[in-house]
C-alpha cells in the first residue's frame, strides 16, 4: 500500500459523498482522551495512521508490533489548557520512540493552511500547527468516535482509501497468444491518503478512533520503580549519570508538567533504531527530559570508581531485554553480558542511589516495577480553578542491603 504522493498526484476527492446532510450532534469536549499511547484509526478504513520515513504521515494496516515506534501517539493535553472550564483544550499527538533528544510530533506540513495539505512530522517547535482538537461525536452509542481538529487552519483529518490504476507497459498486441487480442486490464491498486480538509457533518473518512495499541513491552512514558526499595529511576542533567531517587509524595501536577521529566522513560525498540535483527526483542530505555539512552557499559577511562562499575547515559545507548518474573515485576538485562539492572546497596551518592549492572544474581533490588503514567497522574491532586500545581518535594535514602 502506496504512501501519500507529492505534488499534484497527493490531491484526490475523498470517497466520501459531497452532499449536505443533516448535521450530526458533536461537542468539543473536556480532556475526555486521558494521557497516553494510542493508535489513530481510521472509520473508513480501519487502517491507522503511520509514519512514513520520509517526514509525513499514511494509513497503513495495523502492526504495532513491527511498527510500534511508526504508529503508536504519545497524547496528551498542554498544561494551560488541561484545567480549561471552557472544554477548549489542545494537545499534542508525539511519537516518543526515537533516539533524539527533540520530540517529534504530528503537524500540518510545512505548517500549510491548505485544503488538502498532507500530514507531517518535525521535532516540537511550539507553533499552532502542531496542536490539534478533539472533537467527539456524542450522538455514537458503539463507541468513542472523534473527529480530529489543527488548531492552526481549523481543518480536520480526512484519510481513506482512493482506486487508482497503474498502467503497465505491454507490446501492441498485448497479453494475448494472436495479433491484435487484447490483454489483460492492469489490476487496480489502492492508495491511501491523509490530509487536511474542511469538517463535514456523516464524513466517515473524517471520523477516528484512540485505540490502546498491544505490545509486548509497555508504550509510552512510564516510570521505572526498584521493587525492593521503590526508589524511582531519575536523569536529570545529560553529562550526570542516573539516580534512585525516592519520591515520598507522588508529584501534585501530572505527566506532562517538564517538572516531572526527569523520573519518565519510555522503551524504544532497537531495530527502530537502525540495530539490526540481532537486536530483535531488545529495547533503548531513553529519558525524557534529557533525552539521553541508557548504556551499562563500563567506563574503563572514567576517573570515578561508580563509573567503572555503574550505569552511565549517553547518546547511543545499550538495548536490554526485558522479562517477566513469576510476581509480574520485570528484570532488565544486559544479555551480552548477562547482568542484570539493580540498584546498588546502601549507596550514599550525593543526588539519589546509584544503578548498577554488574551482577546475574537474581535479587529484589535487581527487579523493576514498570508504572505506566497514566497511573502516576491519577494519584495527582488536580488544582481548583486551573490554577497551575505545585510539586511536592524529593528527598533521597540509602538503599538498606537485602
Amino acid at each position: 500500500m502506496g504512501g501519500l504522493k507529492s505534488g499534484a498526484q497527493a490531491v484526490r476527492e475523498p470517497l466520501h459523498d459531497k452532499t449536505p446532510s443533516r448535521a450530526r450532534p458533536h461537542q468539543q469536549m473536556a480532556p475526555t482522551i486521558p494521557t497516553g499511547s494510542y493508535l489513530l484509526r481510521n472509520q473508513t478504513t480501519g487502517l491507522v495512521v503511520q509514519y512514513n520515513g520520509q517526514g509525513k504521515f499514511e494509513l497503513a494496516e495495523r502492526d504495532e508490533i513491527l511498527h510500534r515506534e511508526q504508529q503508536t501517539f504519545w497524547v496528551e493535553p498542554l498544561p494551560e489548557y488541561q484545567f480549561s472550564s471552557s472544554g477548549d483544550v489542545a494537545y499534542t499527538l508525539s511519537q516518543i520512540g526515537m533516539g533524539t533528544v527533540e520530540t517529534q510530533v504530528m503537524e500540518i506540513y510545512q505548517g500549510s493552511c491548505d485544503r488538502m495539505a498532507p500530514i507531517g512530522r518535525y521535532r516540537m517547535h511550539g507553533h499552532l500547527t502542531a496542536l490539534w482538537k478533539f472533537i467527539r461525536l456524542e450522538d455514537r452509542k458503539d463507541g468513542e468516535f472523534y473527529y480530529i481538529l489543527n488548531s492552526n487552519s481549523g481543518f480536520v483529518l480526512e484519510g481513506g482509501i482512493s482506486p487508482t490504476t497503474k498502467a503497465e507497459e505491454s507490446d501492441q498486441f498485448g497479453q494475448g497468444d494472436e495479433p491484435g487480442e487484447p490483454g489483460e486490464p492492469a489490476e487496480p491498486e489502492d492508495e491511501t491518503y491523509l490530509y487536511q480538509v474542511k469538517l463535514e457533518s456523516d464524513a466517515p473518512a473524517q471520523i477516528w478512533e484512540f485505540v490502546i495499541p498491544m505490545t509486548p513491552v509497555p508504550v509510552g512514558w512510564l516510570q521505572i520503580k526498584n521493587v525492593s526499595t521503590s526508589h524511582v529511576l531519575s536523569h536529570t542533567y545529560a553529562y550526570s549519570p542516573p539516580r534512585l531517587i525516592n519520591q515520598q509524595l507522588p508529584p501534585v501536577g501530572t505527566s506532562n508538567y517538564r517538572e516531572t521529566w526527569d523520573t519518565q522513560w519510555t522503551l524504544i525498540c532497537a531495530l527502530a533504531l537502525g540495530r539490526d535483527k540481532s537486536y530483535k526483542g531488545r529495547y533503548m530505555i531513553k529519558n525524557r527530559l534529557t533525552g539521553c539512552l541508557l548504556v551499562t557499559t563500563s567506563d574503563a577511562n572514567s576517573l570515578k570508581q561508580e563509573d567503572i562499575s555503574g550505569v552511565t547515559v549517553m547518546d547511543g545507548g545499550d538495548a536490554l531485554a526485558f522479562e517477566l518474573d513469576a510476581q509480574n515485576n520485570w528484570r532488565i538485562r544486559d544479555r551480552e553480558r548477562g547482568t542484570l539492572l539493580g540498584e546498588a546497596p546502601a549507596s550514599t551518592s550525593v543526588g539519589g542511589n546509584r544503578v548498577e549492572a554488574n551482577s546475574k544474581e537474581l535479587d529484589p533490588t535487581r527487579s523493576w516495577r514498570l508504572v505506566p503514567m497514566k497511573d502516576i497522574d491519577a494519584t495527582t491532586f488536580v488544582p481548583e480553578g486551573g490554577f497551575l500545581p505545585v510539586y511536592a518535594g524529593k528527598s533521597v535514602y540509602s538503599t538498606p542491603k537485602p
